[in-house]
């Protein structure tokens, strides 16, 4: 018999020292998509005039993997056709009846707004 599994000893039947039974994960903690949609949104909205074509990409590959590490790690044992037919409609972007996640590579950037006459001059316009 091992010392674990004897009563009395150590938090009863399967547990180690800490209390704990096995190795197991803790369960996933759930995202909130709404707030991952604002939070990519509102990124996106800051950043937009500008060079950012590749980071808003970037942005795009690193929300799209960690949301997808998250359903591989809530769903170990099931396979990509059904983890893509389940999460992602058939497709390969995250979307599920409530929302879809916001894909941050489809955002345009806006580069040297023209602002005209708005600029002042850096010199005094008196002749």
């Amino acid at each position: 018999m091992h010392r674990l599994d004897r009563p009395g000893r150590l938090g009863g039947a399967g547990t180690d020292r800490h209390g704990a039974a096995g190795h197991a994960r803790p369960p996933p903690a759930r995202p909130d998509g709404h707030r991952l949609n604002s939070v990519l949104r509102g990124w996106c909205a800051y950043f937009r005039p500008g060079v950012s074509n590749v980071a808003f990409c970037y942005l795009s590959h690193y929300a799209w993997m960690r949301v997808t590490r998250w359903i591989r790690r809530k769903h170990p044992g099931i396979t990509w056709k059904q983890l893509r037919r389940r999460y992602y409609g058939g497709g390969w972007w995250p979307v599920t009846e409530e929302a879809e996640l916001f894909n941050p590579a489809k955002v345009s950037t806006t580069r040297y707004r023209y602002r005209g006459k708005l600029i002042p001059a850096p010199w005094p316009t008196t002749a």
